[in-house]
């Protein structure tokens, strides 16, 4: 047997205090975004094209992480963390009790808590599996998964990595791979959420799906909507239980000040939780990075428009200002949530002809669509437009004014 580990990545990269040296922390979080943007392309295939109904199914090969031999205790070179690497690892015993002889791969989700077990053939199918999960559920992912080489490699195995992150489809759930069939159970607010589970299941895996036990709750979708200018944010929309408001107004209170919170959120414990709510408090702290922005969840699908954050020089496409720790808050968005698609405006100041500033414009936006590509997120999922000077937020009368419509605005839509 060989253990597995978990890199421990965070979904969303730190807030950094203002004043303080920016470039460490700044690759930190590029970096880190880049290694969970490669895990990011196995699934952002599967995951788009079960959502929009297309019936074309791609499986990409699972990626290796490093693993030991119990009977040695040398850690391979892959697995040596960082210096002043704090995260946790694991080093996890085969389970006392398969469910099912031979390799099998189980995924219970419960709340925000992901544990995934099983025992499968390889080292790179079980790293799959496991950056997988990390898209999907960081920080809440544990793991008893393990390696028995001496098992025979099995074809049905081997999109195990992209069944794995459609737990969330239903509220809780447990799904069992093993012997060529997928089971899965647990609990969705409506059976038409199953019946897509079972359907996305059997197009990813082309194994036949069997469902179990599922008890139906009836709970309506959640809602919520986040809306940020001038330094203040607004909370408003439906959430099921006083503990996850709490923790998205704590979000936003450790982003922008308690003074500067309007809380307007509701518990309604008539709709059901989504996997989203949980980390929530992260992407508020994230987003401060942005001057004004408005985000909408429904459901599981986010929405949004997100105005400025990087800012270029008169009659240039480069970018000014510390652009890297805006974007890499977009690429770690991006990362973490794969049904989205984004739409990157390009706008200009009014300094020059229309037609120039138009093109201007435009060269503005492929250089924001370019940075994320360089980052790892499909160019599938992005759209640049120039909008030129058609647009302004304020006055071009003043140098100030000026440099705040030279900007970039996003357009955030979800598959879901």
């Amino acid at each position: 047997m060989q253990e597995v580990r978990l890199s421990r990545e965070l979904p969303y990269p730190k807030a950094q205090e203002p004043g303080r040296n920016q470039r460490g922390p700044r690759r930190y979080a590029q970096l880190a975004a880049v290694l969970l943007a490669v895990a990011a392309l196995v699934t952002s295939v599967v995951v788009l094209l079960l959502i929009l109904g297309d019936d074309r199914a791609s499986v990409e090969e699972a990626t290796t992480v490093g693993a030991t031999d119990d009977g040695s205790g040398d850690r391979a070179e892959a697995d040596e963390p960082d210096a002043g690497d704090t995260g946790n690892e694991l080093a996890p015993a085969a389970p006392e009790e398969r469910p099912v002889d031979g390799p099998y791969v189980q995924a219970t989700l419960v709340g925000p808590d992901f544990s995934l077990d099983g025992v499968v053939p390889s080292v790179s199918l079980a790293g799959g599996l496991l950056q997988s999960a990390e898209i999907a559920f960081s920080p809440f992912v544990r793991s008893t998964l393990t390696v028995d080489e001496q098992l025979d490699e099995v074809d049905w195995l081997a999109a195990g990595p992209q069944a794995i992150v459609l737990l969330p489809m239903i509220t809780d759930g447990s799904l069992l791979i093993s012997d060529g069939r997928v089971e899965v159970s647990g609990r969705s607010p409506s059976t038409e959420r199953v019946d897509r589970l079972q359907a996305a299941l059997a197009q990813v895996t082309g194994l036949p799906v069997e469902v179990g036990a599922m008890e139906i709750t009836g709970l309506a979708p959640p809602d919520l909507l986040l809306t940020a200018a001038s330094g203040r944010v607004v909370l408003s929309g439906r959430l099921p239980s006083e503990e996850l408001r709490q923790a998205m107004v704590a979000g936003a209170v450790a982003a922008y000040g308690e003074e500067n919170v309007d809380d307007e959120i509701s518990v309604d414990a008539g709709v059901f939780t989504s996997l989203w709510m949980y980390t929530g408090d992260q992407l508020l702290r994230a987003m401060s990075a942005f001057p004004e922005y408005e985000l909408r969840v429904e459901g599981t699908a986010f929405s949004g428009l997100i105005n400025g954050g990087v800012t270029f020089e008169t009659g240039s496409a480069e970018f000014s200002g510390n652009y890297a720790e805006v974007l890499d808050v977009g690429v770690a968005v991006l990362t973490r949530d794969q049904s989205l698609q984004l739409v990157i405006e390009g706008h200009t100041d009014s300094v020059g002809p229309d037609d120039v500033n138009l093109d201007l414009s435009q060269r503005r936006a492929e250089a924001v669509l370019n940075y994320f590509v360089e980052n790892g997120i499909s160019e599938a999922r992005l759209t640049a437009v120039g909008k030129g000077e058609t647009e302004p937020v304020v006055s071009n009368d003043t140098p100030e004014g000026q440099a705040r419509n030279r900007r970039i605005v996003y357009l955030l839509t979800s598959t879901q």
